[in-house]
């Protein structure tokens, strides 16, 4: 007889086992197609879930009847996914509401004492269990496990009473965990629409009282469009960075916006701002210079054969998951001085801010201080918000308040994108109190956030 190394010693009356000498059957499942009719339901790894099965959403498939009596699932067998992401998966057939088979990417086991199943189905929900399934599978690549494998998996078997009595035990604190998951479900979401209404009293101007000193948010507008037409006199901006609207109110009581051409309509915009507040569109918050809005380079100007290891005189290409994750050392892709000069005018800098477009919309980040020189790639969008006329703070609060409606109005079926540049200059607005108020409000804003997150704690 062969000696084991076994991973602990276990109590008295408790023994080691392989899988394989208690199973009756390890094997793999069924291949056909999913069908919306059939004759059997055909359980596949994705219709597990959280160790829930809607069985009323799993599809059928047509099989004859010999290789169903082989494969067909019954109480008290457990599935295992054998491949992918989703390795080492389970789940424990209970109420098998009609005739079933399990597909090929699953492998069952039938225990040979079915009493025991829900006792196993634990272990395999144990850090033993997933240890050696790690070492079984390769860990690395594109994992997988087969029945050989499973077969020589390793759990402790106590005495048949004593499962019985650790299952209960062992239940009685799921449900408990499960209670207390549901209770902090319920308090995040009084959390969350304590922000919300935190954040929309703010934009509504009643956070904190206005300051009739203050300078009018439409006199430094007006300022700015002064500075801008000197620069574009001088050479220094494109025509292309007057194009922004003038929003006032009109003498019949309704807001108005005038374009650059001199047309003039008429905005039934719902809210009624504040004394020395204006409607802004996103050019007239930028900064002065042609980069200000710039969405990233279209995918064949930055190509994977452009990459290079990191190292001296190199160049990062910032990522979506850089805005998702609110982090600069995410992402390992970067390029040579030369490629950097070729796309420099997607160049981010200090304070800039980067906004994830593509699946994942409006995640936003504020580039530090210490980063690395680079540029972003075409998931993302850069703004270069001039803090003469909103600070960085009120803006990343503002926008928050516009977030729901990018992603409601985001194109695409499989992959949901943030609408064009173009749209963002022309469909977005934006409110402006004056620059010294834009400091309160986020002073306030931030306090009140503060005491929100002590309190849900």
């Amino acid at each position: 007889m062969k000696e084991i190394e076994v991973p602990y010693e276990l109590p008295e009356g408790w023994a080691w086992s392989r899988l394989s000498n208690i199973s009756d059957s390890i094997q793999y499942g069924y291949t056909a197609s999913a069908k919306k009719h059939g004759d059997v339901k055909l359980l596949r790894i994705t219709d597990i879930q959280n160790n829930f099965v809607d069985w009323a959403n799993v599809p059928y498939c047509d099989i004859e009847e010999n290789k169903f009596q082989n494969l067909k699932l019954v109480n008290g067998d457990i599935v295992i996914a054998r491949t992918g992401g989703t390795i080492g998966k389970s789940f424990l057939i209970e109420n098998l509401p009609e005739a079933s088979v399990f597909a090929s990417y699953l492998i069952r086991i039938q225990l040979n004492q079915i009493d025991s199943s829900r006792f196993i189905k634990l272990f395999i929900e144990s850090p033993l269990y997933w240890n050696q399934l790690t070492k079984l599978s390769g860990g690395t690549g594109q994992p997988n496990v087969n029945a050989t494998n499973l077969k020589t998996l390793l759990l402790p078997i106590p005495p048949k009473l004593e499962q019985q009595k650790i299952i209960l035990e062992i239940e009685q604190y799921f449900k408990l965990v499960q209670s207390i998951e549901t209770e902090q479900e319920s308090l995040n979401q009084l959390s969350d629409q304590l922000k919300k209404k935190v954040l929309e009293t703010a934009m509504q101007g009643k956070l904190v009282p206005q300051d009739p000193s203050d300078e009018p948010a439409s006199v430094l507008l007006k300022k700015i469009r002064a500075e801008k037409q000197r620069l574009y006199e001088e050479g220094k901006l494109k025509k292309k960075d007057l194009q922004e609207s003038i929003i006032y109110k009109g003498d019949d009581n309704s807001y108005h916006e005038k374009f650059l051409d001199g047309t003039v309509k008429k905005n039934a915009f719902s809210d009624e701002l504040p004394k020395n507040w204006s409607y802004a569109r996103l050019p007239s918050l930028v900064a002065l210079n042609s980069n200000a809005i710039r969405r990233g380079p279209f995918g064949s100007a930055i190509k994977k054969s452009m990459f290079v290891p990191f190292g001296n005189n190199v160049f990062k290409v910032y990522e979506q998951g850089n805005a998702i994750q609110k982090r600069i050392d995410y992402g390992e892709y970067y390029l040579t001085y030369n490629d950097f000069k070729r796309l420099e005018s997607f160049e981010v800098h200090p304070n800039d801010i980067i906004i994830s477009c593509a699946g994942t919309i409006g995640e936003v980040f504020v580039i530090p201080q210490n980063a690395p020189k680079g540029i972003i790639n075409q998931a993302l969008l850069k703004l270069t918000i001039n803090p003469e006329v909103m600070t960085i703070s009120y803006f990343l609060l503002a926008f928050e308040n516009i977030t729901e409606f990018l992603r409601a109005t985001a194109a695409g079926t499989a992959m949901k994108n943030l609408g064009s540049v173009k749209f963002l200059k022309q469909d977005i607005i934006f409110k402006l109190p004056p620059i010294v108020e834009q400091k309160r409000i986020t002073s306030r804003y931030n306090h009140f956030l503060s005491q929100i997150e002590n309190i849900f704690l």
